[in-house]
């Protein structure tokens, strides 16, 4: 709860009128002149709506308030509620509070709606309540009712008073501890203190008469959104800038009409970083000197200062840096008839020349007459365009903002560059970027030039210095810049689909170079080095006078830079990958099972809104109006058939391609690698509609599927329709099927064997080949001769056969276009250069055109017949009528004659499979869409190790080690793409971000934070002293003694990583390598086909996880059964919990920031290793040396080893062998018993606790550490690997 509040709370207290706003809340006109006078001096408090009934708690203004009346008590008692501390009560926010006592004093009963956060998904506390949900609980404290409009919006407060001894339950109860707590008591002694009347304590019986005596007051809603007439009551007096700052109410300096008194920026606002600030800038409302003095000089005033937004937003002067010179596209060269697509073109280019020069890019304005830049209004008016406010004919939702000094010269700022990545180089894992400056950054930075050189001239040389100074800034090389000198050659690069509102439209710099269709426009294209020759001497020119920064001007667009090489690439490359959240990967909908998964996702991803606007989920009823679960969870599934959630997906994308948008339909389990736009917009995959990844030569896999550009009524639509239709009919009605297959007949549930990428599969061939047809029978008909007869087919072989259009598909091959040089290979581990390796002149795809099916009337028995009842079922109806929902053609029903002609006439398609498997290592379209395991397993997806740019996107799929559950969160810590943020928060804290918090599979899969447990302290083994010189015996021995070790302590395992040198870590190739090892990518040299899995901060760094410990049963402690296991940690966890635990202990990461902030953080940099010390190394007193059996097989463990000092014929030739000890429980907890106790310090939440040595057993085990590892062992397959099978030890 805001301190502000209690502040606020007491000045009422006091008899103060205040005005309580937060930071975003700027003044427009006057506030007091509008306040003090009718209707707004009659009420008493005054707040900004929320919703119809409830308050923002950014804007509120308390006058000539009684202090012991109820608008004093409203505010006293939100932040009372707050001190007694409920659990869960983070999930309840100041404005919530607020509402919840505005409610109780519109009712004059103390009630408390904001339990219903805390008691929501708990049906047994309804109960308790006596309501029958969550929903009724609401209704019954939300009083509604008691708002009235009249002429003005307002409500009449009654003081609240309990009334006796009364806490109904359906009105909360009395849900307080009445014992107050010492903060409680703190809070309540802070008001007596003041010495005024304080309001009726509304739980005291005394006070019930003094209470009803007390006079009403009045409360009144501002800028409140009124339907249908799209009216803002009050908004005269506050606003809000979705509502009327955007259309340029709050432009003050424009002349915008005078009727707002305040204006709050609040939120709907587009995704970015410093969406407010920039509001502020656009609207003339940012002060710029104060910005200097936070940067330190003018020329620090902008965002490309910084070095992260910390830095900005803490006024952390000596994080700012000097801009060291500008590079920006001169007035005119940006002009109103460029395209999206061509000016994002424009940027890229602007960009690449920016990090090649060692400049920031001066990003463009949008020309405010732009086609794209219009609402659909604008696009019908004259040209030019004059503006006015409001500017309704300017698409202000997310795309344009626009500025200027007068409405005859106003430029648009595209919102997709108002990002940090945009604007600051923020070195994440040590790596540069790039940096730019927003388009009114920019105009203030000549603005104030200008400005300065009218300063310095007098008299009636003023006028004449007015035009020189502004022609001296557009007239570059007239003391306002210097003009780049490019290669005089014609227009450059990839050619020309125009970008998709939905995807490549929000890309930064996601579209290659797009040549114009006016040759004047046309994009050019330079060589890097052509660029750095010719602009030499402009580079070496010393910094301007005065702290200016100089500014080289591009007098063309370019379109690209060709053979960006050196930092210069990487930079660029860099920066583009940071920028991938602008690029449309932020119009994310996440389809989830229940309403009530969006509401925890939302939680969960509160702390990336700043980076990524607010989430986007979706989910379907999953009940009956009764109240019954549906079977399937689904109301459209009447059965079973694969997975609903995944029908439940091609529903919603079926939808989104009717309705004409571009689709990128992907499952959980896929990553972004690099800029997947930036490639599907350029050819050769702009030339098809679908691009699916491959599950067979000719298959589809559900995980993976982008649709673009394909005609709502045509082949690619009908596709993902036709696919879920057939779905639901079968489920709901088996008979047609059935009077096909006796066998199938009984079973109405054998219809579960089609899954969701079976059904793709098949309608993509009805499209392929121009009719209905019905491949996926085969799984029905399959093993009934009877059937297989009737459909007059000779086996079942013979029916697939007919049903596979395998002759129809064939493998295009395209040149790779100057864009794509370098990004393109088709061999992932042959990197010799030939075969496919690098530098191809040309790629292949396999490829398909998509037709119309119709049937003509005619349903051939060999390809299904027509396996439907032509009496349509509910579901069926009310599949078709959500489509029909959408007011959109639809394509033509292949059932129906008379749409036969139309369904022939229509345009056919393209589609085209990626990442085909086409031999060991090859991968037809693997550049573009990847899995892991052809090329994420060999380093391609560890980005951060700056591995070949063959890669966009990447789908973990399938063919893990056996790993329960973890398998490919494992992989995404592994490669970098782990968010720990996000896994800090569904555990409930940092130190719980683990799988060893997590008491088993189902409670990590549902994210039941909740049952979340501490980890209270780790073990794991020092630097050093798990070596490569280690046999696989060796090291599993260890770690088994290791885990003894933990569980002895009540502690956590923290399994060591393997040195990616061991000779078990390595392949037969690495193995006849030299020792040390230089890793790089592709590391064929690794045995990661199960074995270890690689991780680090760079190559020269590198260690590897056995995947052998990285399953569930080695991490987590299910408890199964009741029985009590041990816990252990990956050795890539246990690398970020030591970072995190050496940032805090340095001091690098103070206690209050924000949990969002440290994963950056502590990727900053080498990490500051904390090394063990006699306070944290665990003594094992009279250890001696272990005497371990033999393993069972030597070739699976790789060696056996004895425990004396003979040498061994490890790999690191004469070394002696390791001595792993025997330690004794009880000697290990005496002697270790005072170091536990001591180190469980506030500073330290996990502690870690060293072993020098290598331990291979603890003697004595007993009473319930011996049960426990007991436990552990027969779980965790690793601790008995020697016991496991062949088969089973060859998996890892």
């Amino acid at each position: 709860m805001p301190a502000n509040l209690s502040l606020a709370a007491r000045a009422v207290a006091l008899g103060y009128n205040v005005l309580a706003v937060d930071s975003d809340v700027v003044v427009l006109d006057d506030w007091y002149w509008r306040a003090k006078q009718p209707p707004l001096s009659s009420y008493q408090l005054l707040s900004q709506a929320e919703c119809p009934i409830c308050i923002n708690g950014g804007f509120s203004y308390i006058q000539n308030a009684n202090p012991a009346g109820p608008v004093a008590w409203m505010f006293y008692e939100a932040v009372h509620r707050a001190a007694a501390d409920p659990s869960r009560v983070s999930y309840v926010d100041d404005q919530t509070m607020l509402t919840d006592v505005l409610w109780s004093c519109v009712t004059g009963r103390p009630q408390f709606g904001a339990l219903g956060f805390f008691l929501r998904d708990d049906p047994a506390a309804m109960q308790r309540l006596q309501v029958a949900n969550e929903a009724e609980f609401r209704e019954r404290n939300t009083p509604a009712a008691n708002f009235t409009d009249v002429v003005d919006y307002h409500q009449h407060f009654m003081t609240v008073h309990g009334a006796g001894s009364a806490w109904p339950l359906p009105r909360g109860g009395y849900p307080f501890n009445r014992t107050a707590g010492p903060r409680t008591a703190a809070y309540r002694a802070a008001f007596a203190d003041l010495g005024v009347r304080l309001p009726p304590d509304p739980e005291d019986p005394a006070t019930q008469q003094a209470a009803a005596n007390t006079p009403a007051e009045r409360f009144g809603l501002l800028s409140l959104f009124a339907e249908p007439a799209r009216d803002y009551m009050g908004g005269w007096a506050e606003s809000v800038w979705a509502h009327t700052g955007r259309l340029g109410y709050w432009h003050t300096h424009l002349g915008a009409p005078p009727w707002q008194g305040v204006g709050h920026t609040h939120a709907s606002l587009f995704p970015g970083d410093f969406q407010k600030q920039i509001i502020m800038q656009a609207a003339g409302q940012w002060d710029w000197r104060v910005a200097t003095r936070l940067g330190g000089a003018p020329s620090r005033s902008f965002y490309a200062s910084y070095a992260h937004a910390d830095a900005f937003l803490g006024a952390q002067q000596g994080n700012a840096t000097d801009i060291p010179r500008l590079v920006a596209y001169r007035p005119g060269v940006i002009r109103p008839g460029i395209s999206k697509a061509q000016f994002l073109a424009a940027a890229r280019g602007l960009a690449q020349v920016a990090v090649a020069l060692g400049a920031v890019a001066a990003w463009p304005a949008v020309p405010c007459d732009a086609e794209w830049a219009l609402s659909a209004a604008g696009r019908n008016m004259s040209r030019p365009i004059r503006h006015s406010i409001p500017w309704l004919h300017l698409n202000t939702q997310f795309v344009v903002m626009p500025f200027g000094d007068s409405l005859d010269t106003l430029q648009c700022e595209w919102l997709g560059f108002a990002s940090i990545d945009c604007l600051m180089d923020r070195q994440m894992y040590g790596l540069n970027g790039g940096r730019g400056m927003l388009a009114m950054e920019f105009n203030s930075l000549l603005t104030r030039r200008r400005r300065r050189r009218l300063a310095a001239v007098s008299g009636s040389q003023a006028s004449l210095a007015v035009a020189s100074a502004g022609a001296a800034l557009a007239s570059p090389g007239a003391g306002g810049g210097h003009t780049l000198q490019l290669p005089q050659q014609g227009g450059g690069g990839a050619a020309g689909a125009s970008s998709s509102s939905d995807d490549g439209g929000g890309s930064s710099l996601g579209d290659g170079s797009i040549s114009s269709s006016n040759s004047s426009d046309e994009l050019v294209t330079v060589r890097h080095t052509d660029l750095l020759q010719l602009n030499a001497p402009l580079l070496l020119l010393p910094k301007q006078a005065r702290g200016h920064i100089p500014v080289l001007w591009l007098d063309r667009p370019v379109g690209e830079v060709a053979g960006l090489e050196g930092e210069a690439k990487a930079r660029f490359d860099t920066w583009r990958l940071r920028m991938r959240g602008q690029a449309g990967y932020g119009h994310v909908l996440s389809l989830m099972n229940e309403v009530r998964d969006c509401q925890r996702l939302a939680r969960v991803m509160l702390s990336a809104h700043h980076e990524q606007g607010p989430i986007s989920c979706g989910a379907y009823t999953t009940k009956d109006a009764n109240g019954q679960e549906y079977s399937t969870g689904w109301t459209l599934m009447a059965r079973h058939m694969g997975f609903t959630a995944w029908w439940k997906k091609w529903f919603t994308v079926a939808r989104a391609v009717a309705l004409g948008y571009n689709v990128l339909a992907v499952d959980s389990d896929v990553v972004v690698l690099d800029d997947w736009y930036w490639r599907a917009k350029q050819p050769p995959l702009s030339s098809y509609q679908l691009l699916s990844q491959a599950e067979c030569p000719i298959c589809i896999n559900g995980g993976f599927s982008y649709i673009q550009n394909a005609n709502p009524a045509g082949p690619v639509a009908w596709m993902f329709y036709e696919a879920v239709h057939r779905a639901v009919r079968w489920t709901e009605d088996w008979s047609a099927v059935a009077a096909i297959s006796a066998v199938s007949a009984p079973d109405h549930n054998r219809v579960a064997m089609v899954d969701d990428q079976t059904m793709l599969t098949d309608v993509l061939y009805n499209c392929i080949v121009g009719r209905p047809q019905f491949m996926a029978m085969w799984y029905y008909v399959k093993d009934d001769a009877a059937a297989l007869a009737k459909l007059q087919v000779n086996s079942e072989s013979d029916y697939r056969e007919r049903n596979t259009p395998s002759g129809n598909f064939t493998d295009r091959v395209f040149p790779v276009s100057s864009g794509l040089a370098g990004l393109v290979r088709e061999s992932f581990w042959d990197v010799s250069g030939a075969n496919g390796g690098v530098n191809l002149a040309t790629v292949r795809l396999r490829s398909a055109t998509l037709r119309m099916p119709h049937s003509g009337g005619v349903w051939p028995l060999p390809h299904g017949s027509y396996p439907f009842n032509r009496q349509l079922g509910p579901r069926t109806q009310a599949f078709r009528q959500a489509f029909k929902d959408l007011g959109v053609p639809l394509p033509p029903d292949p059932e129906d004659p008379t749409t036969e002609a139309a369904a022939r006439a229509t345009a056919p398609e393209n589609f085209t499979l990626l990442n085909l498997d086409a031999g060991e290592g090859w991968r037809l379209g693997g550049w573009a869409e990847s899995t892991w395991g052809t090329q994420g397993r060999v380093g391609y997806w560890h980005s951060h190790l700056q591995p070949p740019p063959a890669r966009a996107m990447g789908h973990i799929h399938a063919g893990l080690w056996p790993g329960e559950a973890v398998q490919k969160q494992v992989v995404f810590q592994a490669t970098g793409h782990f968010d720990w943020r996000v896994a800090a928060r569904l555990g409930g804290s940092p130190s719980r971000a683990y799988f060893a918090a997590w008491p088993g599979t189902e409670a990590f899969a549902n994210g039941q934070h909740d049952r979340t447990v501490e980890l209270r302290r780790v073990v794991a083994y020092g630097p050093g002293v798990i070596t490569a010189g280690l046999s696989k015996a060796q090291f599993l021995a260890a770690a088994r003694g290791l885990a003894q070790v933990a569980v002895a302590l009540g502690a956590v395992a923290a399994w060591p990583a393997v040195p990616c040198d061991a000779e078990w870590a390595l392949s037969a190739a690495g193995r006849n390598m030299s020792r040390p090892i230089r890793h790089s990518i592709p590391w064929l040299h690794l045995n990661t086909q199960f074995v270890v899995m690689p991780f680090g901060d760079s190559l020269d760094t590198l260690q590897c996880e056995w995947l052998g410990f990285a399953t569930a049963e080695c991490l987590m402690d299910s408890r199964r059964d009741g029985k009590e296991g041990g816990r252990g940690m990956t050795a890539m966890e246990f690398e970020h919990l030591a970072r995190r635990r050496e940032l805090e202990q340095a001091g690098y990461v103070p206690q209050s920031t924000p949990y969002n902030r440290i994963n950056e953080l502590v990727n900053m940099g080498a990490p500051l290793r904390h090394a063990p010390s006699p306070d944290n190394t665990l003594r094992l007193g009279s250890a001696r040396t272990a005497s371990i059996p033999p393993a069972s097989n030597a070739s699976s463990a790789a060696a056996t080893f004895t425990t004396t000092t003979t040498s061994t014929s490890s790999s690191t030739g004469g070394q002696a062998a390791p001595q792993l000890l025997a330690v004794s429980l009880s000697e290990l907890r005496q002697l270790n018993v005072e170091m536990l106790l001591m180190n469980q310090q506030p500073h330290e939440p996990v502690p870690v606790f060293w072993l020098d040595r290598l331990v291979a057993e603890v003697t004595g085990m007993e009473g319930r550490a011996a049960t426990a590892f007991e436990t552990w062992q027969q779980r965790c397959r690793a601790l008995r690997y020697n016991e496991l099978g062949e088969y089973e030890r060859g998996l890892f």
